[in-house]
């Protein structure tokens, strides 16, 4: 059940692998689901301590509020937020005992006036005596905890942690029917401690050619694991768990995209080679999408009035940073007017608002966006 009027019937980007209660029990989250259970049963019993599910994107944040609202059956409301909230009054939220919210993240935006919307909600809540579940992208709520205090109005926080090398093992191993053999690279041999490149260097005027060392950071590590494991498959793991950042949902779309004819090896997890080349603009456009997960075009000229979007998503998209995807709602008015504006080509395959009207990182990219990101503070 979506909210009705101006927030209702959205087209979204959906998470890359569908995550399953079992399969976040599986990968060690079971003190999250006890978290949950507490609190409905906590409600049940008369008191009110609001809730808030606070995960990265594709981590399994639907999941949590999924088995909440299975917990309270009827008793449940639900609002969901896909596109970015400029006017709380709008959204009609149902007259229940408790009331799930999807996607708070999109009622604020770092800009003068972007916090009326949440400030809004959050009057909303204090007012009612309904139970308030509310879901969180982790970037945008250590933001807004820093900046507006929000800890305070959710007494209970449920957090999805970043998962270990062998919470990662044991989510693929319950999540897949079939494990694929772990074999060695064709290409690159078996499995080192240390493997050497070439690099040129300049000695009294003369370009030299040397063997550069290059340690396997997971080869050293994945020791740690259990002897039931063989060594290239806690090899794989490590790799995945570092290259999805320990995020279950992106850790499963690189398993699915990465096994061939059976087999997985360490190199097929490989990340792209290319670093990435983002200007201050480009840098922040991804900050927004990372931090609202899915966006509209629209929003996302309403969030950055000052950035040229269009041009900033091209080269996102050039460097595989996001997936774009076309809204299937027939658009009218305003909506219409603002999506048909002329843009940039970019590479020749039509403008970015000829190709997409929402978007979100590419989990394939979700390591190296966010390592980039963290590395130039724009992410709390």
């Amino acid at each position: 059940m979506s909210n009705e009027g101006e927030y209702a019937d959205r087209t979204v980007v959906g998470d890359p692998v569908d995550l399953t209660v079992a399969d976040l029990e599986a990968a060690g989250l079971g003190s999250q689901l006890a978290t949950i259970e507490d609190a409905v049963a906590d409600h049940l019993d008369g008191s009110v301590a609001n809730v808030a599910v606070v995960a990265e994107p594709y981590a399994g944040r639907d999941v949590l509020l999924e088995y909440a609202e299975e917990q309270l059956g009827a008793a449940a409301g639900h609002v969901a937020f896909d596109e970015l909230v400029t006017d709380f009054a709008a959204v009609d939220v149902p007259n229940r005992e408790v009331v799930v919210v999807e996607g708070c993240h999109h009622l604020y935006a770092r800009r003068i006036g972007g916090f009326d919307a949440l400030n809004a909600f959050l009057d909303h809540i204090a007012a009612s005596d309904a139970l308030f579940v509310t879901a969180w992208n982790r970037w945008a709520w250590d933001y807004l905890a820093a900046v507006q205090d929000l800890d305070r109005a959710f007494p209970v926080h449920v957090h999805v942690p970043r998962l270990d090398p062998e919470s990662v093992s044991a989510l693929v191993r319950e999540h897949v029917d079939d494990l694929p053999a772990f074999v060695e690279s064709d290409d690159h041999g078996r499995v080192k401690t240390v493997d050497f490149d070439r690099a040129t260097v300049d000695v009294a005027g003369r370009e030299l050619s040397v063997p550069v060392p290059e340690l396997n950071v997971e080869y050293l590590t994945a020791r740690d694991m259990g002897e039931e494991y063989g060594e290239t498959e806690r090899v794989v793991y490590e790799r995945l768990a570092r290259l999805a950042e320990g995020n279950p949902g992106v850790a499963l779309a690189l398993w699915d995209r990465s096994v061939r004819d059976g087999e997985l090896s360490p190199t097929d997890l490989e990340e792209p080679e290319a670093a990435l080349d983002l200007d201050d603009d480009e840098a922040m456009t991804l900050t927004t999408v990372l931090c609202n997960e899915t966006l509209s075009m629209r929003s996302l000229r309403e969030i950055l009035p000052d950035v040229d979007v269009a041009q900033a998503v091209q080269t996102l998209d050039h460097q595989e940073l996001v997936e774009l995807e076309r809204d299937a709602r027939p658009r009218s008015g305003d909506d219409a007017e603002a999506e048909s504006e002329p843009l940039a080509d970019g590479d020749g395959t039509g403008s970015v608002d000829e190709r997409a009207d929402v978007l979100s990182v590419a989990p394939e990219r979700f390591h190296a966006a966010v390592e980039h990101l963290e590395g130039r503070r724009l992410l709390w």
